[in-house]
């Protein structure tokens, strides 16, 4: 019997021996994954706040695109109806200083009974015509 009791032991021996290597290997794997999923978490946190900052970065840059291009129309905007009071403002000139000649020529041309000159000049005439047809009524411009 004391064999018995012998084998006994030794059987029981291995199997805490063994029981408490797993206990030993389990918890040694169990450190390695708190520390895998802690690191796992400081990554997220860091990927999270860097895409916060190139999010930011790209609103912050398509803000100033927007406002550039803002900027640019209401600068053309601006140069149009600058262009348009200057065009208006030379042609109002040019019709009060060749107005009188024109209405003469219409009057009187025609009694000197024509000749290249006077097909000339009512050509002229008519371009003027429609030239001033364009012009407004008022001497108010759009952006006044």
């Amino acid at each position: 019997m004391n064999i018995v009791n012998l084998i006994t032991f030794v059987i029981l021996f291995f199997t805490i021996l063994g029981l408490l290597f797993l206990i030993i290997k389990s918890n040694v794997q169990k450190k390695n994954i708190t520390a895998m999923y802690i690191q796992g978490e400081l990554d997220k946190y860091s990927i999270i706040k860097k895409l916060e900052e190139v999010s930011n970065e790209l609103s912050i840059a398509k803000l100033s695109e927007s406002d550039g291009f803002i900027k640019f129309i209401s600068q053309s905007r601006d140069w149009a109806f600058q262009y348009i009071e200057e065009v208006q403002s030379a042609l109002k000139e040019f019709d009060s200083e060749v107005v009188h000649k024109f209405e003469w020529a219409k009057t009187y041309g025609i009694v000197t009974n024509g000749g290249t000159h006077s097909k000339v000049l009512n050509e002229i005439s008519m371009a003027y015509e429609k030239l001033k047809s364009v012009l407004p009524e008022n001497t108010e411009t759009p952006n006044n």
